[in-house]
């Protein structure tokens, strides 16, 4: 019996199994490869990071594959820009959009003060 990781399986399946993992490494180096000039590169995370902070949860992998494809851009880029949208970043994208929002009217920094924050 040919042995997979901790499963064996048997042997007319072994080479079925190697030919599907020769099928996903060569889409996985796809994957990586495609659209990977550094500007494009970053367009797509930047793209990812944008698509992210839209309240869109749960379908944030769907938009950003077909804005990727359509815009012809790096699929893994735009998922690794799309994870800002992870609670542990919440925080920080808060802050950030007082910071951007306050700057906008008034031209000037929003002051952090702990009373504030009540």
């Amino acid at each position: 019996m040919a042995k997979l990781g901790l499963i064996q399986i048997k042997p007319w399946l072994s080479s079925y199994v190697s030919k599907i993992r020769r099928q996903l490494r060569m889409l996985g180096a796809q994957l990586l490869e495609e659209h990977s000039s550094t500007g494009r590169l970053a367009l797509g995370v930047a793209t990812g990071v944008f698509i992210g902070c839209s309240p869109f949860y749960g379908v944030h992998f769907l938009i950003g594959a077909v804005v990727g494809k359509y815009l012809r851009l790096n699929q893994v880029a735009i998922l690794l820009g799309e994870q800002i949208s992870l609670p542990f970043f919440a925080p920080f994208v808060a802050c950030a959009s007082i910071q951007v929002g306050h700057w906008l009217r008034t031209g000037e920094a929003y002051q952090f003060d702990r009373n504030r924050l009540s």
